[in-house]
């Protein structure tokens, strides 16, 4: 679904892209604290997670979006099939 969300929305795309560059910065960062429990960097995990928290729930709003339009081509679509037989 994201494949087809970025080709159609470059938007997306691009909150897309940014949500795995903090996922990728955030897995560094509990690799880092998993060596090393620091507590200056254990007290950026939640600023991170309220990051992915946030990013996450606009990419979710733009899937829903789409499988809603989705069902409203379908609806549309099948209407249009159901009119044109005989």
């Amino acid at each position: 679904m994201d494949m087809e969300l970025s080709q159609l929305n470059k938007i997306y795309l691009s909150k897309l892209v940014n949500y795995n560059k903090v996922v990728g910065q955030r897995n560094k960062l509990l690799k880092e604290l998993s060596f090393n429990m620091n507590k200056e960097l254990l007290s950026t995990l939640d600023i991170w997670d309220k990051h992915l928290g946030i990013m996450q729930e606009t990419i979710s709003e733009e899937k829903i979006n789409l499988f809603e339009n989705f069902m409203i081509y379908k609806q549309y679509s099948s209407y249009l099939t159901e009119e044109r037989k005989p």
